[in-house]
């Protein structure tokens, strides 16, 4: 059995002169179209951050257009679109005056306290927020108090897959983002359980019938330091986590987008790595 998902991220989607723009998309929606044609449908589709350019409300409206014709190509519906914020879905406009990072785990534990309002979120991320629960109304929204969407099963012929969407991206503010990001233990800990507990209803099922389980960021784990990464190896111990490649990870290549899948050969470009042990097969390209 194989499972295909099409991986994307940064779109930078933006007002003004929308040629440029429309260009790269609509090459982008005809290749997906093309690939389907010839048989290459991908059962779910992930988009890994930058979904806009400065985070603003207008460049969401856009968004929605571009999200409707790339699904359409791609013949997946809403349900099996996973879509996070990356760091230019953050309003820096909106940051001024908020912490820029978290000095400690103790800082970390009671910041991320579900109790305690994250404008973190709400605030720099409001316009994402408010555009994602918009276009996924009645399937999920996305919390306001963690960093971390609701963990969801999802069943392709037969394969139970589990995914964690992480929003890494709520510290960001700048080009000086290294090192200051964090996700949160306190968020990570009820997830990480059912992420870990998924498909093992009383005992765990034959090795060919694991789970797969798809921990989703939008950052590797280098922008953040080793205490702020906390949460991360127990995260990718979980599964094989998803990450953008580009500029939040020096060591690696401009990646933006690629066919993915369990098993498959590769024909694009490289699979989006995470730089820590893994406890799954490394996913390939198509």
């Amino acid at each position: 059995m194989q499972v295909t998902w099409l991986h994307v991220s940064d779109f930078h989607i933006r007002g003004g002169d929308s040629y440029d723009r429309d260009v790269v998309l609509r090459a982008l929606v005809k290749s997906v179209q093309d690939f389907r044609e010839r048989g290459r449908t991908p059962d779910l589709v992930f988009a890994t951050g930058d979904i806009a350019h400065a985070g603003k409300v207008h460049e969401y409206d856009l968004a929605t257009q571009f999200f409707d014709a790339l699904i359409e190509a791609a013949g997946v519906d809403r349900r099996h679109l996973f879509v996070i914020p990356g760091n230019h879905d953050v309003d820096r406009d909106l940051g001024v005056g908020l912490a820029r990072t978290l000095e400690s785990r103790e800082q970390a534990d009671s910041y991320f306290n579900p109790a305690i309002p994250k404008p973190h979120l709400t605030q720099k991320q409001g316009a994402f927020l408010q555009w994602y629960n918009r276009y996924c109304d009645g399937i999920r929204a996305l919390p306001v108090d963690s960093t971390r969407g609701p963990v969801e099963m999802v069943d392709v012929r037969g394969l139970t897959i589990g995914i964690l969407p992480l929003h890494s991206a709520l510290f960001c503010q700048g080009d000086d983002d290294h090192e200051k990001l964090w996700i949160g233990r306190r968020c990570l800990a009820a997830a990480l359980d059912k992420l870990q507990t998924l498909g093992h209803p009383e005992q765990p099922p034959p090795e060919q019938l694991q789970p797969c389980r798809l921990p989703v960021p939008s950052h590797p784990s280098c922008p953040c330091a080793a205490v702020r990464a906390g949460g991360l190896p127990a995260a990718s111990s979980a599964g094989q986590p998803l990450a953008r490649g580009g500029r939040a990870d020096p060591r690696r290549g401009q990646q933006r987008a690629g066919w993915h899948g369990v098993g498959g050969r590769s024909r694009w470009k490289r699979p989006f790595d995470f730089p820590i042990p893994l406890s799954l097969p490394r996913v390939a390209t198509l």
